[in-house]
């Protein structure tokens, strides 16, 4: 005898909720590391950093996200970064939360902004 166990809709959304209120920094990524903890490449440009981001639950409905704050700012290169093609959600222990696929990839140009709307990292939730 087997069995298989499945979260039901409900249960995903509040795991993924529960997950994502434990990052502490969003991470821009020019080499994909997918699901391997510590993989891919992260940007390593002298004006580049990881930054401080939050997310909030819905005391209303837990398996809802709010107030997870504008876009998510990670200022102006002073040199072409590259290409982002994956975000990394990392805990304030520098461990591998949760990570988003960018497509296309966000072209991180010298003098262009980068800024990442925090929304979008939730919108399947919702």
């Amino acid at each position: 005898m087997s069995t298989v166990g499945n979260l039901t809709d409900y249960g995903e959304r509040i795991t993924i909720a529960y997950l994502l209120t434990q990052i502490a920094t969003i991470h821009l990524m020019s080499v994909a590391g997918g699901e391997t903890p510590g993989g891919g490449t992260e940007f390593t440009a002298v004006d580049y950093a990881g930054q401080a981001h939050t997310f909030a639950v819905d005391p209303g409905d837990t398996s809802r996200i709010i107030n997870s704050g504008g876009a998510i700012a990670f200022g102006t290169p002073a040199t072409n970064w590259g290409s982002c093609v994956e975000l990394r959600g990392r805990n304030g222990y520098g461990e591998d939360v949760m990570y988003w696929t960018l497509a296309p990839a966000v072209l991180c140009e010298q003098g262009a902004p980068v800024r990442i709307p925090a929304s979008m990292l939730i919108e399947y939730m919702q």
